[in-house]
């Protein structure tokens, strides 16, 4: 076999590893023909065609067909694809080696709990399906993430919050932020006020949706994702968007399995061109564990087994509802999926909800 023919084997078999596929495979040579190639060695001749070949003996030429040719495409233009995306991923992997890609964008930062800094990271371009039976606490914990992220790596945030009437959903936000009650919040001073708009809201949350229960397609939330993303370009864009729940979002007529797959794979899009991890929470369904009060798994989500086939990272959180067997603020969040071994690993790590600030603690209260 030749040298050309062994480093393309090679090249096949590390793009296999590392999921690119190509549709041509290169074919060895036969070891055992040693015969070398015959010239004359060509289909028998029709000995009934006396004719002699005319070299001037072409299909005519079309007197219409005045295009020009079209010039010989470059041999490096024709380099297999499998070798293209090999050598770009090699190229990234020699980044890595040397440090030269952002944590943000491979091994993922940390959500602002440092319990779970072990399990899960947050990496840009990435997706994350959340879910939890009714009142554990699933958009109490992604809008606490989303405060923590902002605070400390700057990450600004799209929100298209299907259950939460403007008003209650800023109010919750202020709550969190100030780490106050409702009933204080209208005593702070101005200054304390004016630091959650300017230097939190304003700067790092970009609303999605106008009404409360507001039914959207994906294209047009994502859509206005984009038009967010493209605001802030020169400031970072997007870094994360949240989508809670899926359960409102428009959906087409035909097998919602097959909706669920083309809605991942829009948000996939989405998420990779424009470097912005999604949060999507999805609903179990009732005929899943929760009705027998256990714990559910990223298969019980509402419409499809895809949610856990498709997804990058998978969260599911359990609140205490027996006082029997601990504190009811007690919120087991579940790392029940991580594509990614370097920004985290499967585990459950217990938070703590305090009901009268909204705010998730790593110790009891």
């Amino acid at each position: 076999m030749s040298k050309t023919l062994n480093e393309e084997y090679r090249l096949f078999e590390i793009a296999q590893d590392i999921g690119i596929t190509e549709p041509a495979v290169p074919q060895p040579e036969d070891p055992t023909d040693t015969q070398p190639l015959d010239p004359t060695d060509t289909l028998p001749k029709d000995p009934t065609d006396t004719q002699p070949l005319d070299p001037s003996d072409t299909l005519p030429k079309d007197p219409t067909d005045t295009q020009p040719k079209e010039p010989a495409v470059p041999l490096e233009a024709r380099k297999p694809l499998v070798a293209r995306k090999l050598s770009s991923s090699i190229e990234d992997v020699k980044k890595i080696m040397r440090g030269e890609i952002k944590a943000e964008n491979f091994t993922g930062l940390s959500t602002g709990f440092s319990c779970m800094d072990k399990l899960y990271r947050p990496v840009r371009g990435e997706i994350t399906v959340v879910t939890a039976p009714p009142g554990s606490g699933k958009s109490e914990w992604l809008l606490s993430l989303m405060i923590n992220m902002a605070q400390v790596h700057g990450w600004r945030f799209g929100a298209c919050m299907f259950e939460h009437k403007r008003p209650d959903f800023l109010q919750i936000l202020m709550e969190k932020f100030l780490v106050a009650p409702r009933t204080e919040i209208a005593r702070l001073e101005e200054a304390q006020l004016a630091r959650f708009w300017d230097d939190f809201y304003l700067r790092y949350v970009c609303l999605i949706g106008d009404t409360f229960s507001e039914e959207l397609s994906i294209k047009e939330i994502l859509e206005a994702a984009r038009h967010h993303a493209d605001n802030h370009k020169d400031d970072g864009g997007l870094h994360g968007l949240i989508i809670d729940p899926y359960n409102y979002i428009t959906k087409e007529p035909g097998n919602e399995t097959e909706f669920v797959a083309a809605l991942l794979r829009e948000v996939k899009h989405f998420a990779a061109e424009y470097n912005c991890h999604v949060w999507i929470v999805v609903h179990p369904t009732k005929n899943s564990n929760t009705a027998k009060g256990e714990s559910p798994s990223l298969y019980d989500c509402c419409g499809s087994a895809h949610w856990y086939n498709m997804c990058d990272n998978g969260i599911v959180l359990q609140r205490n509802k027996d006082p029997s067997v601990g504190s009811t603020k007690m919120v087991k969040v579940q790392v029940a999926k991580v594509r990614n071994r370097f920004a985290g690993e499967v585990g459950t790590v217990t938070l703590h909800f305090d009901t009268r600030t909204r705010c998730y603690s790593e110790t009891a209260s």
